[in-house]
């Protein structure tokens, strides 16, 4: 009999597990274990709600929730059957990316009329109060593909857009921290979300459902099809790594490479015929020094060479029209590089971290990436003798500006571009000074910059200015709204 009832209490024991497993689990700490394996840059969903897709820019998900109960799992799986939450991520500091998954167009009509200087408050959150010129609000919307359209405040509150959204659409706001305000200038804006039920809104702008959760991951059929060498023939001998085809190149998984020994690889040869360096392809082979790259090829990219560390030979054709984002990031022995005439698109973060890169020859005719982000970390930006009183330029391109300029800045004549962040929390400077020679100036170079004063060559083609604040020529689109008075 007391075998019987001992054998009934391990069964209940082992239901009640079972029972609870799907239930919240107190968590004592998630482990990211991505570091011991995975494809590296490859960029991989791991969850999705209502407004994000979540991934991993690798396609290791070797990540690992320890409970309090001695027990543990993998937290992605965790996080897809409800025990943990991507807030759970969050607190223990395991890194992420999100997209949202709806489109959506911040309409900014208010250029078209006289505002007053008096300003309105539009939106909080937990540190600031955000204001625009009295009446600038009404004219402003958000459209989404579906036909829906929201007054900004709305979008705000129930967050299907953020204050970062203003910055990428340059939609110039000012801001005020809560601690100097009193409270009563803010009591509107406070928002209870009990009030507004999401569900109706993602049914009118159609967006995708949740992925439905197994037990297994799937396969990404259409990546799979990437990984093709079809059209390309590849041989390896003595350390150099040599292609052979026509057309595109159109493998996007490193490990199709480093089946020819990463360590031994030594040298890269491209030849003529094959128009594309793809993304990931030589990432993080640590001992490659020199690539070869023929004049067929016009794209390189997205970390192509990232983290080659040894790489210290690289001669760019003038067929390449396109740099793809990190592509020479961490070359750490390159010293020099030029980025010949041809290429008229280079995307972010491209050198960064390059720390020997002194040398850097770019055209005139490049403007799309030339910024802060896309030299960050090179010897050239850190070295600062090549800094102009405060300033960093590179060939004509205004790249950076220190945090200790003050006064009056003049922007140096024949500078074509001002590039992203350029000016970011600039709060020293009280006029700037833009020559005719200026033909284009990012949206958001002048973000969160303090700025009071902004005058433009009456001779520049593109810009002009007016009470401080900076137009395009014909003044039908306002750029910088400066000298915010806080009422």
């Amino acid at each position: 009999m007391k075998k019987v009832l001992s054998l009934i209490l391990i069964l209940v024991f082992l239901f009640s597990l079972i029972g609870c497993s799907n239930k919240p689990k107190e968590i004592k700490t998630i482990v990211d274990k991505r570091d011991e394996g995975g494809a590296f840059f490859v960029i991989t969903e791991f969850y999705r709600d209502d407004k994000f897709s979540y991934t991993f820019s690798d396609s290791n998900m070797n990540v690992i929730v320890y409970y309090k109960n001695g027990t543990h799992e993998n937290a992605v799986q965790a996080l897809k059957k409800g025990r943990i939450t991507i807030d759970d991520f969050d607190t223990f500091n395991i890194g992420y990316d999100k997209e949202r998954l709806y489109s959506f167009e911040i309409i900014d009509d208010s250029f078209k009329y006289e505002l007053k200087q008096k300003t309105q408050n539009f939106y909080m959150d937990e540190e600031y109060v955000y204001y625009f010129p009295e009446e600038k609000l009404q004219y402003i919307r958000v459209e989404y593909p579906s036909g829906l359209v929201e007054g900004l405040t709305e979008a705000l509150k129930r967050e299907h857009i953020s204050i970062s959204d203003l910055d990428s659409n340059a939609i110039p706001y000012c801001r005020k921290p809560i601690a100097d305000i009193d409270a009563s200038e803010y009591a509107d804006l406070k928002y209870d979300d009990s009030e507004y039920d999401d569900k109706d809104f993602f049914e009118k702008i159609k967006v995708q459902p949740k992925n439905e959760v197994t037990d297994e991951y799937e396969e990404d059929e259409e990546q799979e099809k990437e990984y093709d060498f079809s059209d390309c023939t590849v041989t390896f001998k003595d350390g150099v790594l040599t292609f052979f085809g026509k057309g595109e190149m159109k493998p996007d998984d490193r490990y199709k490479i480093n089946t020819v020994n990463q360590v031994e690889l030594v040298e890269v040869v491209i030849k003529e015929g094959i128009t594309n360096i793809p993304n990931v392809i030589f990432a993080r082979c640590k001992n490659l020094r020199k690539i070869t790259i023929p004049n067929t090829v016009k794209k390189i990219g997205k970390y192509a060479f990232s983290g080659c560390e040894n790489l210290d030979n690289v001669k760019i054709p003038d067929s390449v029209t396109e740099i793809g984002e990190w592509a020479f990031n961490r070359c750490e022995r390159l010293e020099s590089i030029v980025i010949p005439d041809s290429v008229v698109s280079i995307e972010r973060g491209a050198l960064t971290g390059c720390e020997s890169l002194k040398n850097i020859t770019l055209s005139d005719r490049l403007i799309k990436g030339v910024d802060q982000y896309l030299f960050y970390g090179t010897a050239l930006y850190n070295d600062k003798t090549n800094w102009e009183n405060g300033v960093l330029y590179v060939g004509n391109h205004l790249i950076a500006v220190d945090e200790n300029v003050s006064g009056d800045l003049k922007i140096k004549e024949g500078t074509v571009s001002i590039g992203e962040s350029a000016f970011v929390y600039r709060e020293k400077i009280n006029s700037l000074t833009i020559p005719k020679s200026v033909v284009y100036i990012h949206k958001e170079a002048f973000w969160e910059s303090g700025i009071k004063n902004i005058i433009v060559d009456e001779n520049n083609k593109y810009y002009s200015s007016e009470d401080g604040k900076l137009y395009d020529k014909n003044k039908t689109k306002l750029i910088i709204w400066v000298n915010c008075d806080f009422v």
